[in-house]
């Protein structure tokens, strides 16, 4: 192993790394499944190809999704647990190189360090196992990855939700924006995407970041279209079919979604570059969402759409809402607001809200695995707030995602959506104040309707708009992200 690998894992092992995640609570265990099957139309999302081969950059040939879902309480698999991170960990390995843009590390380097730090991690869910037993339909939430991230890195948040009756799939974009994915059909060879710069693709692109940005949100919002229609497929009875066009090679018990998805409730949500997308998506009436879950829409990523019908609920972390931000001529956390705001007037039901303690990547895995006295390393968002228990944190995301899907399928309010507005803006509060005011058990609101239990939750009807316009934020929310500055100042004191 090379030595500055040693000198990483001695820096992080014991108390910095689990080497774990905590089991999941809830009403049910916790299922999970790797699908990933050809999409209906295999199809160039543009025109745009590689200098350096001629090869298409944006090419939709199938798409994959890990699918999260209650099951039995009790449910143990035959099958192996998932791995945080997966194989080929050299190509994940290269894609963080180049996304890091530093001389100080290298492919061999990071490869070893994310085998010996996170490769025994695994997935603390039921893999390949029945759907709970039931009549009544599932609420689903699509949900949209944040840039270098991989779908692993969310398994806390996504399989806590499946643990409280929400199906919810992870979708692994094939957009040139993760560190490393590899695409898989079956009787045909794998094709890696790795992470692109803009200066690898012709024209239009031509080296324009910005421009590049745009295709690959038009690439993201594809991918959504096609997850809809295979969930809808499977909740149509072709579990069985979906099965057999699995590459992944799981699936047995997909019959067992059968009537089973709720389709008038689905979510579209996503963390970062992912919720600038979902409140994109939101004006797609192919993918027909009833409603949006955006946490720290991107500061990064062109204009933030508001020209949608549906309510909303975002989410903020203490780092996304306190850190001033120009955005398009506004303050970001302005900007957000007024969309809330917008969403609220139109539908009576939208909130925008604060969660205290976190960091911008409270929602992922990270924080369960790194000491807070290292986050700051690789998430420089968290340096200047005081962070609560990371598991707590992850706990309060998902219950205030819970308590809005409680809300669109029957209209009531419960625990923080039951609140009024709090704090208008953003005003630092310290939680250990006895005397602090301003916030609703660790939240603050910004946007919310008036004080009760009860709103209405229109049944939206989405408009059309170009699908370029999808936005699409460059923030890395990754463990991997802190190996590569560990790694590099490692390597720079040498």
């Amino acid at each position: 192993m090379h030595p500055l690998s040693v000198a990483l894992v001695c820096l992080l092992l014991p108390p910095s790394l689990s080497q774990s995640l905590p089991s999941y609570s809830g009403q049910y265990g916790v299922g999970l499944v790797d699908i990933e099957v050809p999409v209906e139309n295999p199809r160039n999302i543009t025109n745009t190809t590689f200098t350096s081969n001629g090869q298409p950059a944006w090419f939709l040939e199938t798409v994959f999704f890990s699918l999260y879902y209650p099951v039995a309480p009790g449910t143990n698999s035959s099958a192996p647990a998932h791995p945080w991170i997966g194989d080929p960990v050299d190509c994940v390995a290269a894609g963080i190189v180049v996304s890091a843009n530093s001389s100080d590390v290298t492919d061999e380097l990071v490869s070893e360090a994310l085998s010996s730090v996170a490769g025994s991690v695994k997935i603390p869910a039921q893999a390949d196992t029945p759907l709970v037993n039931g009549t009544s339909a599932l609420p689903v939430l699509l949900f949209s990855v944040g840039d270098i991230s991989l779908r692993t890195w969310y398994s806390q948040y996504a399989g806590r939700l499946a643990a409280n009756g929400v199906v919810t799939a992870v979708i692994e974009h094939r957009d040139g924006s993760l560190a490393c994915t590899v695409v898989e059909e079956n009787d045909k060879p794998n094709r890696t995407v790795q992470y692109y710069q803009a200066s690898q693709l012709g024209a239009p692109v031509s080296g324009n970041t910005t421009e590049m940005i745009m295709e690959q949100r038009s690439f993201r919002q594809a991918e959504v279209e096609e997850t809809v229609r295979v969930l809808q497929e499977l909740t149509a009875g072709r579990g069985q079919q979906i099965h057999q066009n699995n590459s992944r090679n799981e699936g047995q018990y997909l019959t067992s979604f059968t009537n089973r998805l709720d389709f008038a409730n689905l979510v579209m949500g996503g963390h970062s570059f992912g919720a600038t997308l979902a409140l994109q998506a939101l004006s797609d009436s192919s993918i027909s969402a009833r409603a949006g879950l955006a946490f720290d829409p991107g500061k990064s990523s062109g204009p933030l759409n508001s020209n949608f019908s549906q309510s909303v609920l975002i989410p903020d972390s203490e780092s996304w809402s306190s850190q001033p931000s120009e955005f398009y001529g506004q303050q970001h956390f302005e900007v957000v607001k007024e969309i809330a705001e917008s969403a609220l007037n139109r539908t009576g039901a939208s909130w925008f809200m604060t969660l205290l303690g976190t960091a911008h990547t409270s929602i992922t895995d990270a924080p369960l695995l790194v000491s807070p006295s290292l986050l700051g390393f690789f998430d420089p968002t968290s340096v200047n707030v005081s962070l609560g228990d990371p598991s707590t944190n992850i706990q309060q995301y998902v219950t205030v995602s819970t308590e809005f899907f409680e809300f669109l399928h029957n209209g009531t309010r419960s625990g923080i959506l039951t609140s009024g507005v709090t704090a208008p803006e953003f005003v630092a509060i310290n939680l250990n104040d006895s005397n602090a005011q301003g916030f609703f058990d660790g939240w603050e609101i910004h946007v919310a309707p008036s004080n009760g239990t009860k709103a209405s939750a229109p049944t939206p009807t989405p408009t059309s708009t170009p699908k370029s316009k999808s936005a699409a934020p460059l923030t890395s929310c990754s463990l991997v992200s802190f190996l590569v500055v560990m790694l590099a100042m490692l390597a720079s004191s040498l």
